[in-house]
């Protein structure tokens, strides 16, 4: 049980640091950004993962829902870094991510 308490406090940790974003690197970016971009990063995984349902479900080949993912990582990855590197001297509203350009 005692691994079980350990295992638990680790996900809930790693989850924090992705999906809270008073703990991931969009913490220095203005509240209302920060709220667009972590919107549209969970529309972005909803899409992925129910296309990637879909193409299984369809087709039972699992290549494009890899793509999907890999994409998703990236766009997410690219878009963490890149708020991060704002806070850095460039002034944080003016910091451009990825997803920040889709209106």
């Amino acid at each position: 049980m005692r691994k079980n308490v350990g295992l638990f406090a680790l996900i809930k940790e790693n989850y924090a640091l992705i999906m809270d974003s008073d703990k991931n690197q969009l913490q220095r970016l203005p509240a209302a950004q920060r709220s667009q971009i972590m919107i549209y990063l969970s529309v972005m995984w909803t899409t992925i993962f129910c296309a990637a349902f879909g193409v299984w479900f369809w087709y039972g080949e699992l290549i494009l829902a890899h793509i999907l993912i890999v994409v998703g990582l990236a766009l997410t990855g690219i878009t963490f870094s890149r708020a991060s590197r704002g806070a850095d001297g460039a002034e944080t509203s003016q910091v451009r991510t990825p997803l920040a350009s889709i209106r």
